[in-house]
């Protein structure tokens, strides 16, 4: 849900972006929903939530509780791809940002 709604958000403030021909510093601000967007797919992708993998614990399913992860080795697995998601979603976002920066408006 919070990629659809990042997504959303991006397109609109892209679309803002070239209506009033922002400054270039100003277009950084689209990092912050891009971002949104993208850990929200990669999480829907992985089936894997960095919030809460990120506090060491565990929800697999809406009929579930949430579990907490007391087993060393799987914590460190679970930060490990926390970190890595991150870093693909800072990635992404990253793009995004840089495409919507260099775009000449004039």
């Amino acid at each position: 849900m919070s990629g659809n709604i990042g997504i959303a958000i991006t397109i609109i403030l892209i679309a803002l972006i070239f209506i009033f021909q922002t400054s270039w510093y100003l277009r950084i601000i689209v990092f912050i929903p891009a971002y949104i967007a993208a850990i929200g797919h990669l999480q829907a992708r992985n089936k894997f939530c960095v919030g809460y993998a990120s506090t060491g614990h565990q929800h697999a399913d809406d009929n579930s509780e949430v579990i907490a992860i007391t087993d060393k080795s799987a914590r460190a697995l679970d930060k490990k791809k926390t970190r890595k998601m991150n870093l693909q979603a800072a990635a992404i976002a990253g793009i995004i940002t840089a495409v919507v920066v260099v775009i000449p408006l004039n």
